[in-house]
């Protein structure tokens, strides 16, 4: 039973692993797949402790590759501000609990007014599955002029390049903005309620691009 569940999980990550085999490269010039064919190897001549640690770096490498294709859609800091260093996180869970994946990356900017931003790319459908639901609400021209009652509040929906999300701007608070596609979830906020900072913001997203790219790909939902 065991044999078959170890098998199964190497064959999965194999077939996800074929799409990144050019980008994932370890640090002995090979690439993940041939890390998980060894992982595989090693499980049947009963090494079970170097197929797992194959495994694991099999993911991490991948990962790692995501991380890199999400984070080359950073866009540039808009006039006036600075763009801070690229943060990054990635989680892999498995076992009789639930298994799911993410990937995050994270960036700042500043202005000399102390006013800052941050913006994060998050590459997970499980953890995205929440704001897309969100934002199919949104689609409904009454509930957005709900959510435009309040005078010191501006909402607006987005529908953009395959991209649904909206931002909020709130006069006496901050400026955020949320967009989705496939497994992907971009978030943005503003400390300061600076409207077209966040504009600049999502309008420097290459949108079109990240939507077709490879880190895009491996989390877009079955049709």
């Amino acid at each position: 039973m065991m044999k078959r569940i170890f098998i199964a999980a190497a064959i999965a990550i194999l077939v996800t692993a074929g799409s990144w085999s050019m980008l994932a490269e370890d640090e002995k010039g090979g690439n993940a797949e041939a890390v998980i064919q060894k992982a595989l190897a090693d499980y049947k001549a009963g090494k079970i402790n170097e197929a797992i640690s194959g495994l694991q770096s099999a993911i991490a490498e991948m990962q790692k590759s995501q991380q890199k294709g999400l984070a080359g859609f950073f866009p540039k800091a808009p006039e006036g501000w600075e763009a801070g260093e690229i943060r990054s996180d990635a989680v892999a869970v498995g076992g009789s609990g639930g298994k799911g994946s993410w990937i995050i990356v994270t960036r700042k900017y500043s202005r000399k007014d102390e006013n800052s931003a941050e913006m994060s790319m998050t590459n997970s459908p499980d953890l995205v599955a929440p704001q897309k639901q969100l934002a199919d609400t949104y689609k409904d021209g009454k509930m957005i002029e709900m959510m435009n009652v309040n005078p010191n509040v501006k909402f607006t929906a987005i529908n953009k390049d395959g991209w649904l999300g909206w931002t909020i701007i709130s006069k006496d608070a901050d400026a955020q903005a949320s967009l989705i596609c496939g497994g992907t979830w971009i978030s943005i906020r503003v400390e300061k309620a600076d409207g077209k900072a966040l504009n600049d913001l999502v309008n420097g997203i290459d949108l079109k691009a990240l939507a077709a790219s490879q880190a895009m790909q491996t989390t877009r939902p079955a049709k």
